[in-house]
């Protein structure tokens, strides 16, 4: 996906954070996303408050602008505390556990809250209709799940830009 910085082009766009008007000519972020009524459209954001809701678009989108980012500093520090804080949106990932609910789909077994876990997408029961969510996995138990594509470390690697690399090694190693 295709992600914007530019200047409100007319002040009536709200800010998906904030809730508030973007002024006309401030500078924006327009985070692209699918909808069933067109191929692409935009959330818009406060540049700041893109950096506390989707870091990891709003980085990936001022690595490629060349305009004169007001306030760069402040932002990459939002950038940085609240990277760790947005949940990957293509799978498969890994993450970190925010709460010991979840449980393994090979094994059974419960997954701690703090644990670093596989995220993969499945078919989901859900009272007559069927609805893709996501599956966890133990990284141990990982390369016995039936459907594991033969790179999953490398989509791991590259669909979780909120883990530290070294995170990313310890899952490796206990794929091993």
């Amino acid at each position: 996906m295709s992600h914007v910085i530019e200047a409100a082009k007319s002040g009536r766009a709200g800010c998906r954070k904030c809730k508030e008007k973007i002024a006309k000519d401030e500078l924006r972020f327009g985070h692209e996303i699918a909808n069933d009524f067109s191929d692409s459209s935009y959330q818009w954001y406060h540049l700041k408050c893109a950096a506390m809701k989707v870091p990891i678009p709003l980085a990936e989108a001022l690595a490629d602008c060349d305009l004169d980012i007001p306030d760069r500093t402040e932002i990459d520090q939002l950038i940085a505390e609240n990277r760790k804080k947005q949940k990957p949106t293509t799978f498969p990932y890994a993450e970190v556990a925010s709460t010991g609910r979840s449980s393994c789909i090979v094994c059974d077994g419960k997954i701690d809250k703090g644990a670093l876990r596989i995220a993969i997408e499945r078919e989901v029961d859900a009272g007559g209709f069927m609805r893709r969510g996501a599956g966890y996995l133990h990284p141990g138990c990982a390369m016995n799940y039936e459907e594991i594509p033969d790179d999953l470390m490398e989509e791991v690697r590259a669909n979780s830009p909120q883990l530290d690399p070294a995170e990313l090694d310890e899952i490796e190693a206990a794929m091993e």
